[in-house]
């Protein structure tokens, strides 16, 4: 099983926690509807592609204006040439996510690893913006935490705060993002995700957090980095509950 970015961030919309306004479309018009739509002079053009345990996140880009929505969209929809932009089970571009344009400040990372034949999670959490693996692999080597959870009550208060002590996060975000990081295990728990990350968590100028980017991670799209936080070892990561399908 394996879930696009839009479908991943369903999950965690329809349990409570913000994400970007944001609608995929399949063409070039669809583009510049949705744009319309969302209103604003500027988006974020996501290509909708199936996490890779070699990409951290799918190739984006910020449109100015409604000519240079389409102008992308018109690029690289369809395409099978650029391996990089395209699903690797089918080869093919075959959607954009086109979202509100947020600016890009004060991000954060956060990332759940779950084992659920020992009912462990690790979590990984940091200030600032993180842009690729490696940069993920230091932040696991200086701050990382590992629970024990009970699957019945998921991830506790206690505990989440302890996880965003280490973010900076604003006291008047302190409560909600707490929340955010419990949803995010019951996303996994949902979903039978074994890694759940939001590469780009952000505080609003109302004290929300919204994840603006996200990745679940199931069986062999889980990078070599995160099996090794676990006591269990590689191949352990095994889902919990799976989920229906998202469309």
């Amino acid at each position: 099983m394996s879930l696009y970015e839009h479908q991943a961030k369903y999950v965690l919309r329809s349990l409570g926690v913000a994400v970007p306004r944001g609608i995929c479309c399949v063409t070039p018009d669809d583009a510049v509807s949705v744009a319309k739509f969302l209103g604003g002079t500027a988006w974020i053009m996501k290509n909708q592609i199936y996490p890779s345990p070699r990409n951290l996140r799918g190739r984006s880009i910020v449109a100015g204006n409604l000519d240079e929505v389409r102008a992308y969209a018109s690029q690289v929809l369809g395409r099978t040439k650029e391996r990089s932009t395209v699903d690797h089970r089918t080869n093919r571009l075959c959607s954009l996510l086109i979202e509100e344009w947020i600016e890009p400040k004060n991000f954060h990372y956060l990332a759940l690893a779950v084992s659920w034949a020992s009912n462990t999670v690790a979590v990984v959490a940091s200030p600032g913006t993180i842009d690729s693996f490696e940069d993920v692999a230091k932040v696991i080597a200086a701050n990382q935490r590992v629970f024990h959870v009970d699957p019945n009550f998921g991830l506790s208060q206690d505990q989440a705060i302890e996880v965003i002590n280490s973010m900076g996060i604003p006291r008047n975000a302190a409560l909600q993002t707490a929340r955010t990081v419990q949803l995010l295990y019951e996303a996994c728990a949902n979903s039978g995700a074994v890694v759940a990350e939001i590469s780009r968590l952000v505080i609003d100028v109302r004290g929300v957090p919204k994840a603006v980017d996200v990745a679940f991670r199931f069986g062999r799209e889980v990078p070599e980095l995160f099996h090794a936080l676990l006591p269990c070892g590689k191949g352990k990561l095994t889902g919990g509950k799976v989920c229906q399908s998202m469309n």
